[in-house]
């Protein structure tokens, strides 16, 4: 990639699509916030990592931004206006698939269709296009049963993608599967970032995936039970060129650093 495509490709990332401002959140029965004073913002077409340790909210935070729970304070901001016509503004990939047993894995990824107000052969030119891109377009009729755990998690990335989000939030999607897998779900899933250009907010404890990944990593800091709410430490550019390989001299110093910054 030329200097020039990476600066154009950098200006169009420069339009928030999603904003967290101050978000607090304290789970109930706890008597002060797992975290506290949250602000990010997430650029159009960016790759955005949240890492941190064990317990200091990244998985909540996503929760906070996907709308599935309520901050105690402050807001998410979803720019942009409207989302378009049969489109979703946001989805979500959880850590395992959670595809429906009693559907085909088809109709798994067109669950999240109905409602769009688009036709059948809208649904199922959406759904085929989707489980082309995730590689599981000869797995269609096929039930959950008979897949392996990638295979399940394929689909429920082919879900995320059907309904076209401008955010894609994803919560450590690929902790559940062994090294060779997961190194294979890392390429797919930047190539089909590299195709589509959704904005994607991906929470993950593996440092090195992070930076593989990632143009910009967050590093959360504090523990849940301390006496204070874990919070953004460090906001970390990843200006490295692509593809990257993880056996480059950059790539273990930009990893170090990070790692340094969990301590």
């Amino acid at each position: 990639m030329t200097i020039a495509v990476r600066e154009k490709d950098m200006m169009a990332k420069t339009e928030p699509v999603l904003v967290a401002e101050k978000l607090d959140y304290t789970f109930p029965g706890a008597d002060r916030p797992v975290f506290g004073g949250v602000d990010f913002a997430l650029a159009k077409g960016e790759f955005l990592s949240l890492v941190g340790g064990s317990g200091v909210g990244k998985s909540t935070v996503l929760r906070c931004a996907a709308g599935l729970l309520e901050p105690g304070a402050g807001r998410i901001v979803l720019q942009g206006g409207k989302a378009h016509s049969g489109r979703r503004r946001r989805s979500i990939v959880f850590q395992d698939s959670r595809l429906l047993p009693w559907q085909t894995v088809e109709a798994n990824v067109a669950y999240g269709l109905h409602g769009l107000g688009l036709s059948r052969q809208e649904i199922a030119a959406r759904v085929e296009d989707a489980l082309k891109l995730t590689l599981m377009v000869d797995y269609a009729k096929r039930w959950p049963s008979e897949l392996s755990g990638g295979q399940q998690q394929r689909v429920g990335i082919a879900r995320a993608l059907a309904v076209e989000p401008s955010v894609l939030l994803m919560d450590e999607p690929f902790s559940a599967v062994d090294a060779l897998t997961r190194g294979r779900l890392q390429a797919e899933l930047l190539n089909i970032w590299e195709r589509r250009r959704m904005a994607v907010l991906f929470v993950t404890h593996d440092i090195e995936e992070a930076v593989l990944l990632s143009d910009r990593i967050l590093v959360m800091g504090g523990v849940m039970g301390g006496s204070q709410p874990a919070c953004i430490t460090n906001h970390n550019p990843v200006d490295l060129a692509r593809p990257r390989s993880r056996k480059e001299p950059e790539f273990f110093r930009v990893a170090a650093t990070i790692a340094d910054q969990l301590q």
